[in-house]
């Protein structure tokens, strides 16, 4: 029977292309020299080249300028709204707490002394008004807006290990709107259902100055949602323009026809764009309506893979797997320890594998995958190993090795640049949160003390044994010191 690390090969293939950046960093190899190398190389770094860090900065600045004021009026009056929105169920001891956006709403302007965000109107949306650092004039909106509908989720109420390590990783946040730890537990006591408001259209403005830095839209197919334990959804776009730095031009990333639908099944339908032209663009389609994992008649109800990926209309990855059930039928069928069964089942997989590399729109395929067989001398059975073959010079290389860091060492450099400054931006963004935290305790005059000690397997101990400790804190925090 072929092993599972075949199947786990497959997902490597599939990985590798949808991903070719993130693929980059394999085990050392020696560099390949070949045109179809230098093709997918330049694709992929012109793509990268698009990307306007600060653009995404200009957007997150203003977030962090917004969370450097005192938001207790409107954590205090959410937390009102929700109390009322809290109802018995007929004929139970227990509660259904019904949230939705309009919780979360009002017009709010910072007060005179410039510390805290003053409510200065109630209003259907949600609305902060501000001058940046320069003297601009800001404003961020979020606006709901279209039909709604109300889905109803479970409430674990004997879960409390989990609720509880929940609320105290949240216990920062909650202060940074005036709230504490027990208010939630006020509020969520007896609650079994929560009734969530989910809107049809949803909108983020952010404006400095003239300019609109960011305009986000979420459109959902509310005919997707229904109760129960998760939620089926199928988000019918998805949109973030972002104003690029230099003062022209957008950068735009959406999602169209995305999530899950029975019969329609999973899809993902991605853009990225710059100045309205594509320059990354990713569809995947899954059809059918799971039904779950039946390993005895291979029938997991999705019917099909089926994959379209374009970077800068250069290079083009297209086609799947026609027969999902088929294409594990065949693997399975193989037998890894004898080499005329397993070459023949793996010719049949491959078969049903149809993968192929184009250039430039080309309807002629420059390359393609396939599982290439070999012995494991290791575990002393037939295994496979993803291939990558090209036309232009016959040439198969391993995809781990085509795919190193050694071949592609300017997209490693590139791709580490970008998580590297948007890991920074985060960090400036959670400083803030952290400092106003602080801030909000200095206000209220808290003294904030160790109440409980662990250590890192979570056995309880006292503050005076020597090594890495976890502190509980009274504020509901919980923090990591060394004890000396």
């Amino acid at each position: 029977m072929l092993m599972k690390k075949t199947f786990t090969s497959f997902l490597l293939v599939l990985f590798s292309f949808l991903m070719t950046a993130n693929t980059v960093g394999a085990q050392p190899v020696k560099a390949i020299q070949s045109a179809d190398k230098d093709k997918i190389n330049g694709a992929v770094l012109g793509m990268l080249s698009q990307w306007d860090s600060q653009a995404y900065k200009n957007a997150l600045d203003l977030l962090t300028q917004l969370m450097k004021y005192d938001m207790k009026a409107l954590g205090h009056d959410a937390y009102k709204r929700m109390q009322t929105m809290k109802a018995i169920i007929d004929g139970t001891p227990n509660y259904r707490l019904l949230f939705g956006a309009d919780i979360l709403t009002g017009h709010f302007t910072v007060s005179a002394e410039g510390d805290r965000w003053v409510k200065v109107s109630d209003a259907d949306d949600l609305q902060f008004t501000f001058n940046d650092k320069d003297g601009k004039p800001c404003v961020v909106t979020f606006t709901t807006s279209g039909a709604t509908k109300t889905i109803s989720l479970p409430v674990d109420q004997e879960d409390g290990e989990d609720s509880e390590e929940d609320m105290q990783n949240s216990a920062k946040y909650l202060a940074l709107f005036g709230l504490t730890i027990d208010n939630i537990k006020t509020l969520m006591s007896g609650v079994t259902r929560m009734d969530m408001v989910v809107p049809e259209h949803t909108q983020l403005i952010m404006t400095q100055g003239s300019t609109t830095l960011l305009n986000g839209t979420v459109d959902v197919d509310l005919s997707s949602l229904k109760d129960g334990e998760s939620v089926d959804a199928l988000v019918l776009s998805m949109n973030a323009i972002f104003a690029k730095s230099s003062g022209t031009g957008t950068f735009e990333l959406s999602l169209k026809d995305t999530g899950y639908k029975p019969v329609m099944g999973a899809n993902i339908d991605f853009t990225a764009k710059s100045d309205g032209l594509p320059i990354l663009s990713l569809k995947v389609s899954v059809p059918g309506t799971w039904k779950g994992l039946d390993l005895q008649t291979l029938d997991f109800g999705l019917e099909s893979i089926s994959v379209n990926l374009d970077v800068m209309g250069q290079v083009q990855v297209k086609g799947g797997i026609a027969s999902i059930r088929g294409f594990l039928v065949a693997m399975l069928s193989a037998d890894d320890s004898d080499e005329e069964s397993f070459k023949a089942g793996l010719k049949e997989v491959n078969q049903m594998l149809d993968l192929k590399l184009y250039y430039d729109g080309s309807s002629t395929a420059a390359g393609w995958i396939m599982l290439q067989p070999y012995y494991d001398e290791e575990d002393e059975e037939w295994a496979a190993a993803p291939v990558i073959c090209f036309a232009s010079d016959n040439s198969v290389y391993p995809v781990g090795e085509f795919f190193s860091a050694e071949n592609f060492p300017d997209v490693l450099m590139g791709v580490a640049t970008i998580v590297s400054e948007l890991q920074g931006l985060s960090s400036v963004f959670e400083q803030t949160v952290e400092e106003r935290v602080q801030g909000v305790k200095a206000v209220n005059g808290q003294t904030v003390t160790a109440t409980e000690w662990y250590t890192l397997d979570g056995k309880r101990t006292t503050g005076a044994a020597k090594g890495l400790k976890i502190m509980r804190m009274s504020d509901g925090t919980v923090r990591k010191v060394m004890v000396k």
